[in-house]
């Protein structure tokens, strides 16, 4: 029985000394609706680092070359906020509906968040 309780609380010891940063996004997904096939778009998503550690978002790419997001740059302290700012260019793409996705690629506890896109565009 004293093993035991030895064994549980040195996993627990062992699991709170594990800190991290973690991302909450505001939303993982966004639908620009219908637009014309000139007219670009863009979103601006907020995220939290509602972990224990610093936040450093390491890289974010689109799916396609359509697809650009921007991020706060900076290292994101616990409880504090920052900005993925997504544009899709219509342009010389095909009309129609679409679906994409941004990856964003952090230091967190899950270091793979994705954001899906889609809207339609016409003529």
């Amino acid at each position: 029985m004293k093993k035991l309780l030895l064994f549980f609380a040195a996993a627990f010891v062992c699991l709170g000394v594990s800190a991290q940063a973690e991302i909450q996004l505001e939303k993982k997904s966004h639908n620009f609706g219908t637009f014309k096939s000139t007219e670009i778009q863009k979103v601006v998503i907020n995220f939290k680092n509602v972990g224990d550690q610093p936040l450093v978002i390491q890289k974010a790419f689109g799916s396609c070359g359509c697809t650009k997001p921007t991020f706060t740059e900076k290292a994101i302290a616990p409880g504090e906020s920052g900005q993925i700012t997504i544009t899709y260019n219509p342009t010389n793409r095909r009309i129609g509906s679409f679906r994409g996705m941004v990856t964003i690629m952090a230091n967190g506890k899950k270091p793979v968040e994705r954001i899906n896109l889609e809207g339609t565009s016409e003529k």
